[in-house]
């Protein structure tokens, strides 16, 4: 039996914006797996240093990282030229920057939405904008959004968040169609719950609002999810190498649930 078998035999330069911990690391371990060179973004430098450290076990000479805090406009800017001077053009786009704050319109202010919109829809918009100009001469690219299935159905006291997931879907629908003459394709993957820092804060949360314990908020949210489990990182990961990869090739402008069943809508 062939273990980690490489699904593309050609090597890419990826780029995995928020890939200190959780799902964007499970997506760089595996485009790494499969026979990329990846960088690796996050503003921490602590949990950026980790990750570099960790994958550099297995894959030295193919991991890259850069400090940045994304949500500055010119951020993204200049972690292209890091990469481009280092590697060459970025054939892999990889959005993995969390969530906005959790709350209600009434109790959202004006600066927390232009905030959450700033930090975390502005980078998605601008790193897009700025890496499919080299994949349209290259006339080959992946761009993968990493969203939440709050897209589709809206989560409650996560108000900020659903409007901003819910908009990513038009934009990647749109775009997709854009670039699919250039053999770009662009994708949304949904997780749903999926055992990482957010999610532990989550439970935590409610927790502390109904006054029980972590293990019984934690069996409201199994009792909603139809495999009955809280969904592993890796798992968003492997479909993103998929997505990534040639035999994804006559895929674009689709948007997936990794869900255990989870979401109810078609």
């Amino acid at each position: 039996m062939v273990v980690n078998q490489r699904i593309d035999r050609l090597k890419r330069t990826a780029l995995v914006i928020g890939a200190s911990e959780g799902i964007g690391y499970a997506c760089a371990k595996s485009l790494l797996e499969d026979g990329n060179r990846v960088c690796i973004v996050s503003r921490s430098e602590q949990k950026l240093d980790n990750a570099k450290r960790t994958l550099s076990e297995r894959f030295p000479n193919d991991i890259l990282s850069f400090v940045s805090d994304i949500g500055e406009p010119k951020a993204i800017h200049e972690i292209n030229k890091f990469v481009n001077t280092t590697w060459g053009n970025v054939d892999i786009l990889v959005n993995s920057n969390g969530g906005p704050k959790a709350g209600k319109l009434t109790t959202l202010s004006d600066e927390d939405w232009l905030q959450g919109f700033n930090t975390f829809a502005m980078p998605v918009i601008r790193a897009i904008r700025e890496f499919s100009a080299d994949m349209i001469k290259n006339k080959w690219g992946r761009i993968v959004t990493i969203g939440s299935i709050a897209a589709k159905e809206p989560i409650e006291n996560l108000d900020l968040s659903n409007f901003i997931r819910s908009g990513f879907l038009g934009l990647h629908k749109s775009v997709s169609r854009d670039l699919a003459k250039h053999n770009i394709n662009v994708h949304m993957v949904q997780p749903g719950s999926i055992l990482t820092s957010r999610t532990k804060q989550r439970i935590t949360q409610r927790a502390t609002e109904l006054g029980i314990s972590f293990e019984e908020s934690e069996k409201i949210s199994l009792s909603k999810i139809p495999k009955g489990k809280i969904g592993d990182a890796e798992e968003v990961g492997k479909l993103v190498r998929f997505l990534c990869s040639e035999q994804a090739d006559y895929l674009t402008g689709t948007s997936i649930n990794v869900d255990g069943g989870m979401s109810l809508s078609i």
